[in-house]
């Protein structure tokens, strides 16, 4: 294809790139409002675009300049996933996208002769630009992972490293000029131009000041204005008030909240000023992040070479070529449609086409934005992801009914990984058992909890009849679907750290499609790890990978949540009724969490189960340094509220706030007093019912065991405790007790209060207030002849609540009649002297 037949925004790239950055430069120079500055950079994207064809087309002509093209196209790929939306990185990659277009005019001259000088120099450059190219996506990729608070306190550091960027992109322009003037006689005049524009640089810090998040700089303003960093991490009260007032504009502001709702942890001070002290370390972060952000780059570029669509064929091809399955290319055009068809159109053709139903769930698979339209790309989309080894109708069968059925049969197999994930966490080694907890406890696996639940649940509740039997139809595309998940977290080490690696591993297709096996295999890969954490001391990084995977996955499911919602509303439609019929209701649960802030938590799961590995993985699947398991380790206890303690763990059945999850939970010694928790206004009480517990309960079993000790407490007060009768007139009759068991320890009859364990057969085990402290002790052996076990969850059984009330009621009462009685008697002694004084004999 000559240049000549090329648009004209293919011809000349170049001249919108410098327009762009040219309108930046005289923003910043004029002062004119940041708005301005970010609708260009808004505007920057199309260009770019444009840019990376036009480039796709000199590759074709001048392959030496491959290098270059397919480093900057990687780089403009994961730019594109990134989720912060950071002006500053897109400033950036704009300085880059210039640079780039100077080799955009290559696509005007033949292809050289190779074997000169000149030729190997030109190559050697262009593999010094891919660096460069792949060192500045690696600072931004860096850049957008930062925490809020790195981010404020490294702002300064992070300028200058971006300024550096900007400088060599900038210099780079000009050597290529340069180059490409001697190589095929470029008009000098570009170079003198490109020269001109490095030496009138506008000011980029101001610039990037600008360009900043107004949260970011209104935080760096008060950082600044206080004394930088250092004025914030000394040992001295006026450093520690500075800190306090730092952590309360951060609550305001906002700072580091995630997409899913009340995700977040309580964070010590200290771990807070250890990011303070590390955020300015630009160099030592980009080391830590380099080797992921490797994989990563490496992977897009692999994903990136597998895509040879015929870029120039599709630009002068009809609206039916563009379409590359024959079948799906047939029906466009004969029905005369051009770039885009309505949906239920498509879709009745398609049905008259193949005799096909299931008209919504084939509209799902194709129309990804539920917009109602179907372009040729999303139809394209659609077919390329056609396993070779199934035709167009097997196809378009998977997704009218396999896709539900695969779905089901998913989310019962997680349900299953998920109670065998509990029934290992038991037995990790005691300084694996805070990780763990960590990973088992975090949010994001509450919320794949509820995702599969979502499933389960509209599966049970359908009216129709779903065809299970489907599932050996279509058993090669469940192993093919596992087996390319796989080998793209192979690619990653198993590690999504962000929303560009996730796009590697789902190939930017929208997430309700691959979620499940790529859950699923996961969870697989999670399961490893922790039989390996029963035998091997791990490193704190390796479930740390898993949790920040996890994370990652689900703040993606979030995000496509939150646009379906939009875009039923936009239809008039209530998005909670859409949600439980797209996509089999695998989103039904989660929607309503999104939109409450908080997410259902009343499910009732299978119980753990704790069963012997069926096999033990080597220790070869790690990421990360193991070691042997340490001696004489134990199971440390943490006297702490409200935080993860692994040991002794009092939660109040009755304080249940608005989930259960954040229902109040106490330390040892915390449980013997009133507590009030201001956040929510609950005041517990000592009177209150309480379980106790040695391990941490996940989110998953909370509701079931907690239901679990009310049943237990309410039938052990049924056959232990009589209900209060005041019938006398002293008010002294409280009723008494029947006869009570003996302590399965020390074999000495109960008293009120005692402790019963609910997971013991027929709730037999009973415990002594001494013996129940005894057993709070991690190094506690107990009896043989006891089947009872350390993680198993106590109920403390006493009077209820309403009758402890009254007793104290009771109690108020006599302590005020003996102050009245005793003020009575000072008033009698009193009167008696008056009357003595009265009645004694006066002396003349």
């Amino acid at each position: 294809m000559p240049p000549s037949s090329l648009p004209s925004s293919y011809r000349n790239p170049t001249a919108a790139l410098n327009s762009a950055l040219a309108s930046i430069n005289s923003t910043a120079d004029q002062n004119r409002p940041h708005s301005k500055a970010t609708t260009i950079l808004n505007a920057f994207e199309d260009v770019a675009s444009i840019l990376l064809r036009a480039l796709k087309v000199v590759e074709g002509i001048h392959p030496l300049v491959g290098v270059a093209v397919k480093a900057f196209e990687a780089a403009y790929e994961l730019n594109e996933t990134r989720r912060d939306n950071d002006k500053k990185v897109d400033l950036i990659f704009s300085k880059m996208a210039s640079m780039m277009g100077v080799l955009a005019d290559m696509q005007h001259i033949a292809r050289p002769e190779t074997g000169e000088d000149r030729y190997d120099r030109f190559c050697d450059k262009l593999k010094t630009v891919a660096r460069d190219i792949k060192e500045c996506t690696a600072a931004c990729d860096t850049y957008s992972k930062l925490t809020f608070l790195k981010k404020t306190f490294g702002v300064k550091s992070w300028d200058e490293k971006f300024t550096e960027f900007f400088d060599l992109f900038d210099q780079r322009r000009v050597e290529l000029h340069l180059d490409l003037s001697v190589f095929i006689g470029l008009d000098v005049r570009n170079v003198a131009r490109a020269m001109r524009m490095q030496r009138e640089r506008t000011d980029l810090a101001e610039l990037f000041k600008q360009l900043e998040d107004p949260k970011l700089r209104e935080m760096t303003r008060f950082v600044n204005a206080n004394g930088g960093a250092t004025a914030f991490l000394d040992q001295t009260p006026d450093a520690d008030r500075r800190f306090r007032d730092l952590l309360a504009r951060f609550e305001g502001a906002g700072a580091d909240s995630t997409i899913l709702p009340n995700a977040g942890k309580n964070v010590s001070a200290d771990a807070l000023k250890s990011e303070i002290r590390d955020s300015a370390d630009v160099v030592r972060l980009l080391k830590e992040d380099r080797q992921s952000f490797n994989r990563k780059f490496e992977a897009v570029k692999l994903k990136l070479d597998k895509m040879n669509a015929e870029i120039i064929t599709a630009i002068r091809a009809g609206a039916h070529d563009k379409l590359s399955n024959k079948d799906l290319r047939h029906v466009w055009r004969e029905m005369g449609w051009k770039g885009s068809v309505k949906a239920r159109h498509l879709v009745a053709a398609l049905s008259n086409f193949y005799q096909q139903k299931h008209a919504r769930q084939i509209s799902e698979a194709i129309d990804s934005d539920l917009s109602g339209w179907i372009t040729v790309q999303e139809a394209n989309a659609f077919t390329a992801s056609m396993p070779a080894s199934l035709t167009m109708t097997e196809w378009m069968a998977y997704w009218a009914a396999g896709y539900r059925v695969f779905c089901i049969n998913y989310a019962r197999a997680i349900e299953g990984m998920r109670a065998t994930m509990g029934g290992l966490a038991l037995h990790v080694l005691p300084s694996n058992q805070e990780a763990v907890d960590s990973y088992l406890s975090d949010y994001p696996l509450h919320v794949a909890d509820l995702l599969v639940r979502g499933i389960i649940v509209c599966a049970n509740e359908s009216e129709e009849a779903i065809p299970m039997n489907l599932t050996h139809r279509f058993v090669n595309q469940w192993q093919s679907d596992q087996a390319d998940v796989r080998t793209q977290l192979n690619l990653l080490h198993w590690e999504i750290d962000a929303e560009n690696s996730l796009s590697i591993v789902t190939g930017g297709g929208q997430i309700e499609k691959f979620i499940f096996p790529l859950l699923y295999v996961l969870l697989q890969r999670h399961i490893q790890l922790l039989k390996l954490a029963a035998m091997y001391k791990l490193s704190n990084e390796e479930l740390g990978d898993a949790r920040r995977t996890i994370s990652v996955l689900m703040t993606s499911v979030a995000a496509r949540v939150r646009t379906l919602a939009s875009i039923f509303r936009g239809q008039n439609l209530d998005p909670a009724t859409e949600f439980r019929y797209a996509h089999g209701g695998m989103f039904s649960v989660v929607y309503p969490g999104l939109q409450w802030g908080v997410m259902p938590d009343r499910f009732k799961y299978d119980e753990q189960q704790i069963q012997e590995a069926d096999y033990v993985p080597e220790p070869t699947v790690l990421n990360h340094p193991h070691q042997p398991p340490p001696t004489g380790a134990t199971r440390k206890i943490l006297h702490v509220c409200n935080a993860f303690p692994v040991g002794p763990r009092y939660r109040c059945l009755d304080c249940e706030g608005f989930s259960i999850i954040y229902s109040i939970d106490l330390c040892i010694e915390c449980a013997q007093h009133d507590v009030k928790r201001a956040k929510d206004n609950l005041n517990h009480k000592q009177s209150h019912d309480l379980l106790r517990t040695m391990r941490v309960i996940y989110p998953r079993d909370l509701w079931r065991v907690m239901s679990d000790a009310l049943n237990v407490l309410k039938r052990a007060r049924q056959a232990f405790i009589v209900p209060s009768r005041r019938t006398r007139a002293d008010g002294d009759n409280r009723g008494e007790n029947r006869r009570l068991p003996a302590c399965t320890i020390c074999r000495t009859p109960l008293q009120l209060p005692f402790w019963i364990c609910i997971e013991c057969n027929h709730n037999k085990y009973t415990l002594c207030r001494a013996c129940e402290r005894l057993t709070c002790d991690a190094d506690f052996k107990y009896p043989d002849r006891d089947s009872h076990s350390w993680h198993h969850v106590l109920v403390k059984v006493q009077k209820p609540a309403t009758d402890a009330n009254v007793d104290d009621r009771f109690a108020v009462v006599d302590d005020r009649l003996t102050i009245v009685e005793g003020r009575l008697a000072t008033v009698e002694q009193k009167l008696d002297r008056i009357i003595d004084i009265l009645t004694r004999p006066r002396h003349k």
